[in-house]
C-alpha cells in the first residue's frame, strides 16, 4: 500500500511543472513515511540518506527528510538527541507504536509545507 501511495504522489506531482527528480522523491517519500505501519521505512530512509550525489534523488530525498526532520524535533524538544530518538523507534517496535505518531504528523507538515511552496510559484 505504501507503494501505491508512493507511485499515486508522483503522478499528483507531475502537475507542478520543472520539479528535479530528489523534489519526487522527497515528496513521494514523506507519503510512505506517512502511512508505513512500522518504522522499517523510516529505517531505510536513515540507512540510505546521503546528501553527497543530488543525481542520486532517493538518497538526497532520503537525506533531505531526515534532516528536516531533525529540524522539527530541535524545535519541539529542545535537545540534540534525535539520533538516538530514531534509533529507538526504528529498533524496538513498543517505542514506534508510542511514539511513530510524531514522525508521521511531522512528515505531514513537511509536505503541507512543501505543497504551499510548490503552489506559490
Amino acid at each position: 500500500v505504501s507503494f501505491l501511495k508512493h507511485e499515486a504522489q508522483h503522478n499528483r506531482d507531475y502537475k507542478y511543472e520543472g520539479l528535479e527528480s530528489f523534489e519526487l522523491e522527497y515528496r513521494a517519500k514523506l507519503v510512505e513515511l506517512i502511512y508505513y505501519p512500522t518504522a522499517e521505512f523510516l529505517k531505510s530512509l536513515v540507512l540510505s540518506k546521503d546528501f553527497s550525489n543530488m543525481e542520486n534523488s532517493h538518497a538526497y530525498a532520503a537525506a533531505k527528510i531526515m534532516s528536516d526532520l531533525e529540524k522539527i524535533y530541535k524545535d519541539g524538544f529542545g535537545t540534540d538527541d534525535f539520533d538516538s530518538f530514531v534509533g529507538k523507534l526504528t529498533n524496538d517496535g513498543e517505542a514506534w507504536n508510542e511514539r511513530g505518531g510524531f514522525i508521521r504528523q511531522s512528515a505531514e507538515r513537511l509536505l503541507e509545507k512543501d505543497t504551499k511552496r510548490l503552489e506559490q510559484k
